[in-house]
């Protein structure tokens, strides 16, 4: 250890993807993934060719097998594309219908009573340049209006039965990291902002640990914590300032 240490100091032990090349969107079809298919049989010294689509749009995402896998729809020059990412969840990464990625994969055709379609087995994900300041800034002034009182009408104050649809909706999720922006696409009467104002609260009452990740966008940890006695959620800090204004 001490060796390898003082060896690799100043190498760049990131892993790394070598792309092949680029296909256009209007050249993924059956026949560039038959082409390609000549190239078999992989193996050592021999690798499957990765290829590189930039800019395309999600316009479906879900996940598969209880959260291990992810399956998305593409949208790029006119074409739909479906893709599989194995082994990640895109949808715990914060990723949802409309972002903006770049994707790295394999082409191949899947086969399934009878029915043959061209598909793309994803090896990485990034959401494109553009994206990522979209996101960014649409994030930090969500989480600063969040904050502001004076942002909320009062029909927008939470109301016990808001707070028992968001407690249900959280521990009714497998994973203990939430998207916030697919929990307000599942839930549309509230906004980003009021849902991380409820967390706020939930938090300040100790019914929920809630940790942002600091890695992916509006993700949150979010542990469910054992309460003893129970809690007036309206004699929160937040909840006060709500009705002192």
């Amino acid at each position: 250890n001490e060796y390898i240490g003082n060896v690799m100091k100043d190498m760049d032990c990131t892993p790394r993807l070598v792309i092949d090349g680029v296909i256009d969107a209007v050249d993924i079809t059956e026949q560039t993934a038959e082409s390609v298919a000549l190239l078999e049989p992989y193996g050592a010294g021999n690798p499957i060719p990765v290829f590189l689509l930039r800019d395309c749009e999600i316009t479906d995402i879900a996940a598969l097998s209880a959260g291990k896998h992810t399956r998305m729809t593409l949208a790029k020059d006119g074409c739909s594309i479906y893709s599989v990412f194995f082994g990640t969840n895109l949808v715990e990464e914060g990723y949802m219908v409309g972002d903006k990625i770049d994707v790295v994969y394999n082409i191949d055709i899947n086969e399934f009573r009878g029915n043959r379609n061209v598909q793309l087995i994803l090896k990485d994900v990034d959401r494109t340049n553009s994206d990522k300041v979209r996101l960014s800034d649409y994030a930090q002034k969500a989480k600063t209006d969040s904050l502001k009182i004076e942002k909320f009408t009062r029909n927008e104050v939470p109301t016990r039965y808001d707070f028992e649809i968001l407690y249900r909706q959280i521990t009714s999720i497998s994973s203990e990291y939430v998207n916030i922006r697919a929990l307000a696409k599942s839930l549309p009467e509230y906004s980003v902002q009021k849902l991380l104002m409820m967390l706020k609260v939930f938090q300040e009452a100790g019914i929920m640990d809630v940790v942002e990740d600091k890695k992916r966008i509006l993700v949150y940890k979010v542990v469910v914590l054992k309460t003893k006695e129970k809690v007036d959620l309206f004699r929160t800090p937040t909840m006060q300032r709500f009705f002192n204004r």
